[in-house]
């Protein structure tokens, strides 16, 4: 059936927040190269303190972290199953896990005589990992329900390839793969189908320098930057369902080196090098994401329509009396391209990549459609 919509809903887009405020959330850490949120808990991995510290992010003022658990060889890595939470010690070559539940948590041990992992990922009973081998890196998984898992590798980079990081959402494992003393502009982010027997490899974007993966919606957020050199740094996404994604930069933050980014609801939480000379003094910053603004005073109009939604290639306009202009912007407002419709034309929408846009109408607002 073909769907009509009416531009009932009127978005005022040139009130988008393009620009956020950055937030100090707790500082004075030592190299947090993960992070693990479980409700209003965020559990950092202080890499060079060789321990698990906490904080209340609903706290007013978080500045001071509660250690959980100490005595690890520099923790790469985290992953929450519940109430466990999996730690990749990446000087330790093994992975512990700790009962979030007990007391005073204490590590035990996994699976040991690994290679340097880092990057976890779950998914079901299974936890995926990055390791670097004399020849390469890996991506590998165990079977977490195991009593002595035995680690299987699923991917293999071989040379002086190596993976970094790993997210996992549905059945696609996405990761970052770059050459060895990469700068900015060498390194590729991928996906494989972790549901085939063979999973191969499929290359989304490249020419960046990524770290931290992390999935929102449809949406893949990284951070990237050129970790030879100190200068501001951006939080950017692609759209994983599109076919060709494209890079789109959210937020552009002052820094040495990003190591992950988490997100909570419409807050993304970034954890990152501010000074390399002073070892102990990295810190975590939050900010929000770019939002759309309503704005109730325009008038609604009943009597344009376009159609269909979701589309493929064209919008059909009906209801103006004469020619107007058009502008559609994507999710973050951001111009993407502008015209004239005719009254009752078409607008031709082959060009644009799978997604979310806004369409605005010079006279009568906008509203939402997708391309698919």
């Amino acid at each position: 059936m073909k769907q009509i919509f009416f531009f009932t809903s009127i978005l005022f887009l040139s009130c988008i927040q393009l620009g956020a405020q950055t937030t100090d959330v707790v500082t004075g850490l030592y190299f947090p190269r993960a992070m693990a949120l479980d409700g209003n808990i965020l559990y950092i991995a202080e890499s060079g303190a060789n321990k698990i510290s906490k904080i209340d992010i609903t706290a007013t003022t978080p500045t001071t972290t509660t250690d959980v658990v100490t005595g690890l060889t520099e923790p790469s890595g985290l992953a929450l199953d519940g109430n466990i939470l999996y730690i990749a010690e990446y000087s330790g070559n093994k992975i512990s896990k700790i009962d979030l539940t007990a007391i005073t948590p204490t590590a035990t041990d996994v699976i040991t005589g690994l290679s340097e992992p880092k990057g976890l990922a779950i998914d079901g009973n299974d936890l995926y990992f990055v390791q670097n081998l004399n020849d390469g890196s890996s991506i590998s998984k165990i079977d977490i329900t195991e009593t002595t898992p035995t680690a299987i590798e699923v991917l293999t980079a071989t040379g002086s390839a190596f993976f970094s990081d790993i997210v996992i959402d549905g059945n696609y494992l996405y990761g970052d793969r770059r050459e060895d003393g990469a700068i900015y502009g060498e390194t590729t982010i991928f996906k494989m189908d972790i549901t085939e027997t063979s999973p191969t490899a499929t290359d989304l974007v490249t020419e960046l320098f990524p770290s931290g993966l992390v999935i929102k919606g449809n949406d893949l957020y990284f951070a990237q930057g050129d970790y030879n050199s100190s200068q501001f740094h951006q939080i950017s996404k692609i759209d994983i369902t599109a076919s060709t994604p494209t890079v789109s930069v959210v937020e552009t933050i002052e820094s040495n080196y990003y190591s992950q980014v988490i997100i909570d609801g419409d807050h993304i939480y970034v954890s990152m090098d501010v000074d390399l000379e002073y070892w102990d003094n990295q810190k975590i910053v939050k900010f929000d994401l770019p939002t759309l603004s309503i704005d109730d005073d325009l008038a609604m109009n009943h009597s344009i329509k376009f159609y269909p939604n979701p589309t493929n290639d064209f919008i059909q306009v009906s209801g103006l009396i004469k020619g107007e202009k058009f502008v559609v912007y994507d999710v973050l407002g951001a111009e993407v391209f502008n015209g004239v419709v005719s009254a009752d034309g078409k607008i031709d929408l082959r060009k644009l990549t799978d997604g979310t846009y806004f369409l605005k109408m010079n006279n009568h607002g906008a509203i939402k459609f997708i391309k698919e």
